[in-house]
C-alpha cells in the first residue's frame, strides 16, 4: 500500500496516466507553509509531519527515497530556524 501512495496503477499493473506522488505533494505542501509560516498556520505543518511520519516508518525503502530526494530536510531546518527565532 505504501508504494501506491508514489505510483498508482491500473489494475493490469500498468501505471496510471496521471499518478501522484503523495510524498512529493506532502514535501512541497509542508515547503509552502514554512515559508507563510505563523502563528495562525502553525498547527497545520503537523499533520503533514505526521503522514510523512507514518509513511516512512514501516520499511518501504521506495518511499524513503522519494523523501530523501525532497527538499523535506532542509525544508525542516527552515521551520526549526523560525521557531528558534521566535
Amino acid at each position: 500500500m505504501k508504494n501506491f501512495l508514489l505510483t498508482q496503477t491500473n489494475d493490469d499493473d500498468s501505471r496510471k496516466t496521471n499518478t501522484i506522488n503523495f510524498v512529493s505533494e506532502t514535501c512541497l505542501l509542508s515547503r509552502k507553509l514554512f515559508k507563510i509560516m505563523n502563528n495562525k498556520v502553525v498547527g497545520i505543518p503537523s499533520s503533514l509531519l505526521d503522514f510523512i511520519n507514518e509513511i516512512t516508518q514501516i520499511p518501504c525503502l521506495e518511499t524513503q527515497l522519494s523523501l530523501l530526494r525532497s527538499t523535506f530536510f532542509e525544508d525542516i531546518s527552515y521551520m526549526a530556524g523560525f521557531f528558534e527565532s521566535k
